[in-house]
């Protein structure tokens, strides 16, 4: 089914494809436009895994949902950390 659900999505038979961390990094899902994350992420290596699906073709947008302070303070290491990795790839 999973199978099936990715094959229509790559072919733009779907428009919206919801995943759980599995989207992050065991599925090939190609390029996306747009990506939600309903959680901040410290990690550099999820967020690269994550956002790096946006914008591989054309330009891409990626919208963090924060809840709180301590999720912002998260988010913005994360993304300086994720800005690290960058520069050494």
């Amino acid at each position: 089914e999973q199978q099936e659900v990715v094959r229509k999505f790559r072919a733009g038979e779907l428009d919206v494809l919801v995943a759980t961390c599995i989207g992050e990094e065991g599925l090939d899902i190609g390029s996306v436009d747009l990506i939600v994350s309903y959680d901040a992420l410290q990690s550099p290596i999820r967020m690269v895994q994550r956002f790096g699906r946006a914008g591989r073709k054309r330009a891409g947008r990626i919208i963090v949902l924060v809840a709180d302070e301590k999720e912002k303070d998260m988010l913005n290491r994360g993304t300086q950390m994720s800005a690290s990795v960058h520069r050494l790839l």
